[in-house]
C-alpha cells in the first residue's frame, strides 16, 4: 500500500505547487515588454505572420518563433506572452516533480526530496528572467521540452523511451541549442538509477542520432553560422576561461544563495592569476569538493548536474555577457535536489514540515517582490541602475526607457551619465543626439 500512498502524495503536491505558482507569479501578468522584446517579438516581421515565418526556414530557433508568432496573432498585448511563459514554468514545475519521483524512489524520503526541490524549483526568484521577462521563454520553452525527454527517457514504456524522449529533445534543440547537454544528463540520470553501463548507454543512442541529425541542420543554417563567427570574435579563449571563474562565483553567490537579481550584472573581470581571481576559484574548488564528498549520492549528482547545465554556456564558446539569472534555470535544479536532500536528513520529521514552508514563503515574497520591476522598463532599469551603478549600458537603458515614456530631461541625464562611465559609448552618443533639443528659456 506504500506505493499508492506515495502516488497520491505526490499527486496533491502537484495540484499544490500549480497552486503556489500561479499566486506567485499572477504578479508577473501585468508587465510590460522589455529591452529584447522589442527585438525579437515588438519590430520582428518575422513573427508577425505565417507566410514571413516559413520564409525564413531554415532558421535560428524556429520553434521558439513559431510560440512568438501564436501569441502574436492571438493578442499582441504583452499580458498574453506573459501567461504563455508562466504556463511553461508551471508545466516545468510538473515535469521536475515527476522526474524527482522518477530519480528518487529508491533513497530514503525520495518523495519529499523531489516535492521540496520542485517547490524550490517553482518559487526561486532566480527564476524571474527566465519566466517574467517575455524573451526568456528561450529557455522555458526549451525546458519544457528537455524535461519531457527526460521523463519520458526515464519511462518504463518503451515506445516513450525510444520515440517520444528523442523528439521531445529534437524540439528542445530547435527551441534553444544549449539543449545539447541532455543525452549526457540522461546518462547521468541512469547511473544515479545504478542502470548497467551497457544499457545506459544503448539507451542514448536515440537521442545522439538526433542531435546529430540537428547540429548538422545547424551546420547549413546562416544564422547560426554568423552567430558562431561573433561569438569567437568576442574574445580569446584564454581570456574567456578565466572570465568563467568571474561568471559562475557571481550565479552561486549572488542569484543562487544571496536571492539578488539583476537583469544586467556589474561584473568585473578581475585578471587571470590575480588574488581575487584565485580565491574565487579556491572557494569554488572547496565547494566542489564538500559536494562530491558527502555522504548522500543525491549530493554528488546535484552538484554534477549542476555544472553539465552551465557547460553550454560558461564554458568554451565565448558570450558577451558573462553571466545572466536565467542561465541557472535548470542548472538550479541540481542545487534544489541537494539542499531537499540536506533538509530531510538534517532536520527532524516534525520540523520538516514548518522548515520547508518558512523556505517556500520566503523564496515566494522574494519572486513576487522581483515580478514587480518588470511592471515597466523604467522601473526595471532603475533597479538595475541601483545594483550596476558604474555599467554604461545600463544607463543607456534607463536613458532609452525615459525617452521612449516622454521624459526627455531624465533620459538626457541617464545617457550623460552613461557616456561619463564609457565616453566611446556610440549608442548612448546617438541617443543623446537624438533627443529633441530642450527648449530655450523665453526672454
Amino acid at each position: 500500500m506504500k506505493q499508492p500512498a506515495h502516488d497520491l502524495t505526490v499527486l496533491i503536491s502537484g495540484v499544490a505547487l500549480l497552486l503556489l505558482t500561479a499566486i506567485v507569479y499572477y504578479s508577473a501578468l501585468p508587465g510590460s515588454f522589455q529591452f529584447d522584446d522589442f527585438n525579437v517579438i515588438v519590430n520582428n516581421a518575422k513573427v508577425h505572420s505565417w507566410s514571413a515565418w516559413r520564409a525564413e526556414l531554415p532558421s535560428m530557433r524556429p520553434l521558439l518563433k513559431l510560440s512568438y508568432l501564436g501569441n502574436w496573432l492571438l493578442d499582441a498585448r504583452p499580458w498574453g506572452f506573459h501567461l504563455f511563459n508562466v504556463c511553461c514554468h508551471a508545466v516545468n514545475v510538473l515535469l521536475v516533480l515527476a522526474l524527482g519521483r522518477q530519480l528518487f524512489a529508491a533513497q530514503p524520503d525520495g518523495v519529499l526530496i523531489a516535492i521540496i526541490a520542485a517547490a524550490i524549483f517553482a518559487l526561486h526568484p532566480a527564476q524571474t528572467e527566465a519566466v517574467t521577462y517575455i524573451s526568456g521563454r528561450s529557455i522555458t520553452l526549451m525546458g519544457t521540452f528537455y524535461l519531457g525527454s527526460l521523463v519520458a527517457g526515464c519511462s518504463g514504456y518503451r515506445a516513450l523511451r525510444l520515440v517520444v524522449s528523442p523528439l521531445l529533445f529534437a524540439a528542445a534543440l530547435l527551441t534553444k541549442e544549449i539543449a545539447w547537454t541532455l543525452p549526457l544528463a540522461l546518462l547521468l540520470i541512469n547511473y544515479l538509477r545504478v542502470m548497467p553501463a551497457r544499457e545506459n548507454v544503448l539507451r542514448v543512442v536515440p537521442h545522439a542520432l538526433v542531435g546529430l541529425a540537428v547540429v548538422v541542420l545547424f551546420f547549413f543554417t546562416p544564422a547560426y553560422q554568423r552567430l558562431f563567427q561573433h561569438s569567437i570574435s568576442i574574445r580569446p579563449l584564454l581570456d574567456n576561461l578565466a572570465l568563467q571563474v568571474d561568471g559562475w562565483f557571481y550565479l552561486i553567490t549572488r542569484p543562487l544563495l544571496l536571492l539578488q537579481t539583476n537583469i544586467d550584472p556589474e561584473l568585473p573581470a578581475h585578471p587571470l592569476f590575480s588574488t581575487f581571481w584565485f580565491a574565487q576559484l579556491l572557494v569554488l574548488f572547496i565547494v566542489l569538493l564538500l559536494a562530491l564528498q558527502w555522504r548522500q549520492l543525491v549530493f554528488g549528482f546535484g552538484l554534477l548536474w549542476f555544472l553539465l547545465q552551465l557547460l553550454p554556456t560558461n564554458s568554451l564558446l565565448p558570450r558577451n555577457d558573462i553571466a545572466n539569472d536565467r542561465q541557472l534555470y535548470l542548472a538550479l535544479l541540481g542545487p534544489a535536489w541537494m539542499l531537499a536532500s540536506g533538509l530531510v536528513t538534517v532536520v527532524t520529521q516534525k520540523l520538516i514540515i514548518p522548515f520547508a514552508t518558512l523556505l517556500m514563503v520566503s523564496l515566494g515574497i522574494a519572486t513576487m517582490t522581483r515580478n514587480r520591476d518588470y511592471l515597466d522598463e523604467i522601473q526595471l532599469w532603475q533597479s538595475t541602475a541601483d545594483q550596476s551603478p558604474t555599467k554604461a549600458r545600463v544607463w543607456n537603458n534607463l536613458g532609452y526607457a525615459y525617452q521612449l515614456a516622454g521624459f526627455s530631461a531624465e533620459a538626457r541625464v541617464a545617457y550623460q551619465h552613461a557616456l561619463h562611465l564609457d565616453p566611446d559609448m556610440d549608442r548612448a552618443r546617438i541617443n543623446l543626439l537624438l533627443l529633441e533639443p530642450i527648449a530655450a528659456p523665453a526672454k
